[in-house]
């Protein structure tokens, strides 16, 4: 739908004031060599006649402590104006960093204004943070592309990334608690970047605050987008100035923010030939101009994509900067050969679709309007014509005639096609410096989509497939396809991705099962190799028999290390048409559901009997805890044992495609 808000959207004050008030504030802080601090001040007053004003300026430690102090005259221009400039110096300041690579300590930073007897006019105050940040070029990078990979105090930082729409398509309100609950789960899915989209807005100062605590790097783009409209920006004077008023007053309102770590000019701004823009387009000049006035630290972007070419494509190999695409999951091996194949130097936006969750679909949709889920269905289209996916999905499990039935197909399928796109980036580390699917949440409520957090605040299966592939050690699986031949053999390459130096495990342990009967086909253990620094490396092959008959296979690859352990599921299947569609009739079990340790829910599957199919874990609250630790298998086998951490209070809903529901309250 296209319902565009009107009106203000951020708080309104009346400011009554006399002698003077801030209008505003930049501040600046810096390290040098010595991982010492510096932040350097600039006060912009209003004035009305009177003699000059003084502005004071402190910095407390992120435990309240006063660390720095300066104060000056902020002399009258005669104009209504004045200005204060000065610097603090703050010794050996604790670092921030970004989400997994160490703490986020926050200084406020307080600023008052005193009249000529001492009384204070106005006061202003922020948090910052001591880090620096720069772009840097990536391994092998051609010599005219720009930059893409990020150091936070002199580290590589791989861009575990996502995009970021508006929280709501009413985003009037504050909407706090989603906010909270949105950048928690980011935070906890090892996310370390949020790409705001050009097609949103200049996200709120919560937002904002939230990312400072979490460690998460915000990409913010100006508010310009193709959007399926217009590509390109208009040329015009009048315009050109307008975008350098507006940019302004957007980079004064958040430079402050340790988590800013990008301005973009805005989202897919191409030519009439859909080669992304320059600096050299007047708009974006202006923009690049007004972020190195007035926040020269920050890593400026013309546009996202950059670079010659604007789509992830095999024919774009050897050119492939930053660039979009495909948001769909491609089917096999379509999807594999793609992902096997580009080497973009950022993959800033890509996705793949999958329905909603049961309850979702219950609460949007009126009973009548749930089935069928294609383009015959006004309402289903109304609510994600885009990303409407039925024959896919029937490609890979058959013909589907009951909903419970293609949901757990459908988000199976962006489960496992978001995954291996996420994967695939990983292990092409440093190459690509970084990815970010599209899209972490959605800003009204679908039917299918690319999102993972959705409108009412629950997850999507694919959610845990991102969170595990950017865990700080992750095991994945290369292959080119999802078919094997009956009677040959699955090979899959394994390899160990990690976030920090020397995390690496001793081994990764792989086993092969049927995933109908649950009966193991093979198995095996490879040892991990010393990886004294961050990035991805092969480890060996999972190599097994594949039966005669034709089979649906599910292979498990698990790995303890210093950070905990990894493990990553997945299905294989020998049948060459619908090859997925026995799991649809694997028997129905009841698996046993207890908690132990406090707030741990251990789940086992029955030893006799199939396996489960799509074992979940979700929270019944909207935008609301509790918050389990992992909460999707797509397979567990007969007699195993998975475990999920749950934190926070409430209820939490076990359920499984072939096992009954239970509401638990977390005790």
């Amino acid at each position: 739908t296209r319902l565009v808000p009107l009106g203000i959207h951020e708080d309104v004050w009346l400011d009554l004031w006399q002698a003077a008030r801030i209008r505003n504030v930049r501040v600046r802080p810096s390290l040098d060599d010595r991982a010492n601090g510096c932040v350097r001040i600039s006060v912009d007053l209003e004035r009305s006649e009177g003699p000059d004003a003084t502005v004071r300026a402190r910095i407390l430690s992120p435990t309240g402590d006063e660390v720095a102090k300066t104060s000056g005259l902020a002399h009258h221009a005669g104009d209504g104006s004045a200005r204060w400039n000065g610097e603090v110096r703050v010794d050996a300041p604790l670092l921030w960093w970004p989400n997994g690579y160490g703490g986020q300590p926050l200084y406020t930073v307080i600023i008052d204004v005193q009249g000529a007897g001492g009384e204070i006019l106005d006061e202003w105050q922020r948090r910052i943070g001591f880090r620096t940040i720069r772009a840097v070029p990536n391994f092998g990078a051609p010599p005219d592309a720009l930059p893409y990979t990020l150091e936070v105090n002199n580290t590589r930082i791989f861009l575990t990334g996502w995009n970021w729409a508006p929280i709501d398509q009413l985003y009037g309100p504050h909407h706090r608690a989603k906010y909270t609950h949105a950048i928690r789960l980011a935070k906890q899915a090892n996310c370390n970047l949020l790409r705001v989209w050009g097609g949103g807005l200049l996200e709120r100062e919560h937002f904002y605050d939230l990312c400072d605590e979490a460690g998460i790097l915000v990409w913010q783009e100006f508010p310009q987008s193709s959007s399926g409209i217009d590509n390109e920006p208009a040329r015009d004077a009048a315009y050109v100035e307008y975008c350098n008023g507006e940019a302004r007053q957007m980079v004064l309102r958040r430079a402050h923010h340790p988590s800013l770590a990008v301005w973009c000019g805005g989202n897919e701004l191409t030519d009439a030939q859909y080669r992304p823009l320059t600096t050299s387009h007047p708009v974006l000049g202006v923009l690049q101009q007004v972020v190195q006035e007035l926040d020269r630290d920050r890593i400026f972007l013309p546009t996202s994509p950059s670079g010659p070419v604007f789509a992830a494509d095999t024919a774009n190999k050897g050119r492939m900067h930053d660039v979009h695409g495909n948001w769909l999951y491609m089917g096999d091996p379509q999807h594999y050969a793609f992902y096997n194949e580009i080497d973009p130097l950022l993959h800033s936006e890509f996705g793949c679709e999958g329905p909603a969750n049961l309850r979702t679909l219950a609460r949007v949709l009126s009973p009548h309007a749930l089935w069928p889920p294609d383009r015959t269905n006004p309402a289903w289209v109304h609510h994600g014509s885009w990303w409407i996916n039925r024959e896919r999905v029937e490609e890979l499990f058959g013909e589907i005639q009951e909903l419970p039935a293609f949901v757990f197909a459908g988000q199976w399928m962006q489960y496992e096609g978001l995954r291996y796109a996420v994967e695939a980036s990983r292990r092409r580390a440093w190459r690509t410096s970084g990815c970010m699917p599209w899209q972490f949440n959605e800003a009204w409520p679908n039917t299918s989509c690319t999102n993972v957090l959705e409108y009412f605040g629950g997850v999507k299966p694919a959610y845990w497939a991102v969170r595990a592939a950017y865990a700080p050690v992750g095991v994945s699986a290369r292959y080119s396809s999802l078919r094997c031949l009956p009677g040959g053999s699955l090979d899959a390459e394994i390899w160990l991705a990690v976030s920090t130096p020397n995390a690496a495990p001793d081994a990764i342990e792989w086993v092969l099962y049927d995933a109908i009967s649950g009966e193991q086909l093979g198995g095996g253990s490879l040892r991990c190799p010393r990886v004294s620094e961050a990035g991805a490396v092969p480890v060996g092959h999972a190599e097994a028999k594949v039966p005669m008959q034709p089979a649906v296979m599910a292979l498990i690859l698990s790995a303890a290390g210093p950070t905990g352990r990894s493990d990553n599921r997945y299905f294989f299947s020998s049948r060459e048409v619908a090859p997925f569609a026995p799991l649809l009739r694997v028997p129905a079990t009841a698996p046993v559901v207890e908690w132990r340790k406090g707030t741990e829910l251990v789940i086992q599957c029955p030893a006799s009997g199939p396996p489960v199919l799509g074992l979940r874990v979700d929270a019944l609250a909207d935008w609301a805890g509790p918050y389990p630790g992992c909460g999707y298998w797509p397979f567990v086998a007969p007699g195993e044992t998975v475990t999920c951490p749950v934190a926070g209070e409430g209820y939490v809903e076990v359920s499984a495609f072939n096992a009954p529901s239970r509401a638990l309250e977390v005790p």
